[in-house]
């Protein structure tokens, strides 16, 4: 018997590529058949069986009118939904206010809605909308999300029941690839960037401000007496949002600081990406949200030193002791980094967590994935 499944989100986004790939590889027997309704009217990717998009049935000048720009888009967004079919489960990749406008036809269209939730689009709402999206988690059969600090806060903003949430988190492709290049050792990998002999501080790990990348340099400015004199900082730019003010105001704060760096704004191979997280000596990770930590994960595998924002909240990676150095606040994130550079004892990653890390690639997440849609 097939599963007929639509999943809702951005086609174009990594995310759901990297799941269209992992599915594709446990789905030989073509028991899944999946579509996608694309909910990025400006990007027309092609995903799984059929991918819908949005489309146009107004004039276009109606859009550049103010008032009821917002009255077309969702008009285009409900019309366009019409052209899909019948379905076991409608998956929801990243909760919107079109989802709150459209679930009585979700309803209609589907046995069952499940939703996926990202962590912006939990974290990173108004009030308002939250007061809309808790009307689609109401509604909601199964909402998906791992055991970790991010299903309680989903739990307790969007008052979620517990027999809703199913343990499906997604993997780490780049856990993978780690996996994939476990033999490569440190010193092999900074010789592969040209970097050899340097002591690598990976500063977050994309281009959003959220990650605070300002903040960070200043830090290691005001401590640059006791950084090693082979530091190199590296900045990986690689997505999230685009501000080119903001990136040169990041490059004009290293080149007055003095700092050797490289930021790496093009797309790069999840080997790429590897090579350069088991290059690296420290990792300073004081983002103001994280909600699937998967970047956390990598660094851990690789027994990098970490040092983590206080406020972010990661219970399972501190089952059997902690694996890295907290900062209580973004303002003394200079003092924290002066304990680290002057500690005596270093900081120790316990094989336990390693193996428990191992679970979260991809190629092992996959398999729960196919299960429970198989289940349906």
């Amino acid at each position: 018997m097939c599963s007929k499944i639509l999943i809702i989100g951005n086609s174009s986004d990594n995310h759901l590529k990297r799941l269209e790939r992992y599915i594709n590889e446990v789905n030989k027997d073509g028991k899944l058949y999946i579509e996608v309704f694309n909910i990025n009217p400006n990007e027309k990717y092609e995903l799984f069986k059929r991918t819908f998009h949005i489309k146009n049935f107004f004039p276009k000048f109606f859009l550049k009118i103010k008032f009821i720009r917002t009255i077309v888009s969702f008009l285009n967004y409900y019309l366009s939904f019409l052209q899909v079919g019948n379905y076991d489960v409608i998956n929801i990749h990243f909760v919107t206010v079109h989802s709150y406008i459209l679930l009585p036809l979700y309803k209609l269209k589907s046995k069952k809605i499940m939703i996926s939730p990202w962590g912006s689009d939990v974290y990173r709402i108004d009030k308002a909308t939250r007061n809309k999206i808790k009307k689609v988690y109401d509604a909601a059969d199964y909402i998906s999300v791992a055991k970790i600090q991010f299903r309680d806060d989903v739990k307790k903003i969007f008052s979620v029941s517990d027999s809703k949430l199913i343990d499906l988190g997604f993997g780490s492709e780049n856990i993978d690839s780690l996996i994939h290049i476990e033999s490569l050792t440190k010193e092999d990998a900074k010789n592969n960037l040209d970097l050899k002999n340097s002591f690598i501080i990976s500063c977050g790990y994309n281009r959003s401000k959220a990650h605070n990348h300002l903040i960070i340099v200043d830090a290691l400015s005001s401590i640059r007496d006791l950084l090693p004199q082979n530091t190199v900082l590296i900045f990986l730019m690689t997505y999230g949002p685009e501000n080119h003010e903001y990136f040169q105001e990041i490059e004009k704060k290293l080149k007055l600081a003095n700092f050797k760096y490289i930021i790496f704004y093009n797309f790069l191979s999840t080997t790429e990406v590897a090579t350069i997280q088991k290059a690296t000596d420290l990792f300073i990770c004081i983002q103001d949200t994280d909600a699937n930590s998967a970047t956390l994960q990598e660094y851990l595998l690789c027994k990098t030193d970490i040092i983590i924002g206080e406020w972010l909240k990661y219970p399972q990676f501190e089952k059997y002791g902690l694996p890295y150095l907290k900062t209580s606040s973004k303002e003394i994130l200079a003092t924290t980094l002066k304990e680290y550079f002057t500690a005596q004892e270093k900081i120790y990653i316990p094989e336990r967590l390693i193996d428990d890390i191992r679970q979260s690639a991809w190629s092992v997440k996959i398999k729960e994935w196919y299960n429970f849609y198989l289940s349906l």
